[in-house]
């Protein structure tokens, strides 16, 4: 498994929907669906100060980043059936190396996003906050990751991965979103 994904330019706060964009770019899928779009779907919310710099996004109430993937009508699979894009979204909690070794050779074909705590991937602070990014390879020691806003590649060992994934936690819905193809009959 050793993937690439196109650049897409993003602001803080918009990796899932870069992701996503990625996906549907690399599929040649979506064309007319901007990162925007895809972030109202998700009824995704940034802090009021923030307002002028993201246009036509919605603005949290509580002064944080906010985006609602687990309310079934702001979904990603909803997103897909509403866009009629024939893909699926699975979320896969694992934090054991074999386990999720194990995962990887399963959806090789697939595309895969990692939800983590950045901080803990990055060594920067004890702080903590999500993000997301796409995966495009692994091997036995490491998997790699590509932010969709570059075309580096970064390696994570096991052993940080699983402590990131934990930190992030289940709720916050940390662990693998495996993008499958669906069958055109699922999309009605």
């Amino acid at each position: 498994m050793q993937k690439s994904y196109p650049q897409i330019k993003y602001k803080r706060y918009f990796c899932v929907p870069a992701c996503i964009k990625a996906i549907l770019t690399c599929k040649g899928l979506g064309r007319k669906i901007d990162i925007w779009t895809i972030g109202n779907e998700l009824d995704l919310k940034v802090p009021k100060g923030l307002s002028g710099e993201y246009p036509n996004t919605k603005i949290s109430k509580n002064n944080n980043f906010e985006i609602n993937l687990h309310k079934k009508e702001h979904s990603i699979n909803n997103f897909f059936k509403k866009y009629k894009l024939p893909l699926k979204e699975k979320r896969v909690y694992r934090t054991n190396k074999e386990k999720i070794i194990e995962l990887l050779k399963n959806f090789k074909n697939s595309d895969i996003i990692l939800c983590f705590d950045y901080p803990t991937i990055a060594q920067i602070s004890d702080k903590k906050w999500g993000h997301v990014s796409l995966i495009v390879g692994f091997n036995e020691k490491s998997i790699f990751i590509q932010d969709p806003k570059s075309k580096n590649k970064i390696e994570i060992n096991y052993n940080l991965l699983t402590k990131s994934i934990k930190k992030h936690g289940y709720k916050k819905r940390a662990g693998f979103w495996i993008i499958s193809k669906t069958k055109s009959k699922d999309l009605k």
